[in-house]
C-alpha cells in the first residue's frame, strides 16, 4: 500500500457564528469524535489551540497528546482578533507553557486566529521558540524574515 502523505490540522476555538452566542459544543462535543475518526485513519493531527481555551481543554488536550497529535499555538484569544491583527505576547506566552506542560515538549507551531501576522510579530513567535507559522490565506503577499518565509497581510 502506497504511503499516504497529507497534513491535517484543526483549529481549536470556540463555536463562532452570527447566529449563535460564542458557545464550545464543537469542542465538548465534536472534538471527541474527531480524535476517534483521527485514531480510526491512521491520523496524526497539528491541534492549534486558542491561548484563552488551554486550562479549560485540559482532559481533552492530554487524550490529543497520548494519541500522538501535537500541540500548537493558535494566538491567545480570537475576540476582536481581525480589528487588532497583532499577537498578544504575555498571552502566547502563558499558553505556550501550559501547552509545554500537557505535552511534554514546547510548541513548534503557530496560526494566527483569522490568519493574520504582521511581520512585527515574527520576533515575538521566535523568542516564543516557534518554529513555524501557519497563519497562511490565498493572496496574501510573501515576505522574508530572518530566514523565515511569511505571508502577512498589510
Amino acid at each position: 500500500m502506497p504511503e499516504r502523505l497529507f497534513n491535517v490540522s484543526v483549529d481549536m476555538e470556540e463555536d463562532i457564528s452570527m447566529y449563535l452566542s460564542n458557545e464550545r459544543r464543537g469542542l465538548e462535543d465534536g472534538f471527541p469524535r474527531l480524535l476517534d475518526l483521527f485514531r480510526s485513519s491512521g491520523v496524526v493531527a497539528d491541534l492549534f489551540v486558542q491561548g484563552e481555551l488551554v486550562t479549560t481543554l485540559e482532559d481533552p488536550l492530554r487524550e490529543a497528546v497520548r494519541r500522538g497529535h501535537r500541540l500548537g499555538l493558535h494566538g491567545s484569544r480570537h475576540r476582536g482578533s481581525w480589528r487588532r491583527p497583532t499577537v498578544d505576547p504575555d498571552g502566547l506566552a502563558q499558553a505556550a507553557d501550559l501547552l509545554r506542560e500537557y505535552a511534554g515538549r514546547p510548541p513548534a507551531t503557530h496560526r494566527a486566529p483569522n490568519f493574520r501576522l504582521r511581520e512585527r510579530d515574527v520576533p515575538v513567535l521566535e523568542r516564543l521558540g516557534l518554529r513555524v507559522d501557519s497563519s497562511i490565506l490565498p493572496g496574501l503577499r510573501f515576505v522574508r524574515a530572518r530566514g523565515t518565509l511569511l505571508l502577512f497581510d498589510e
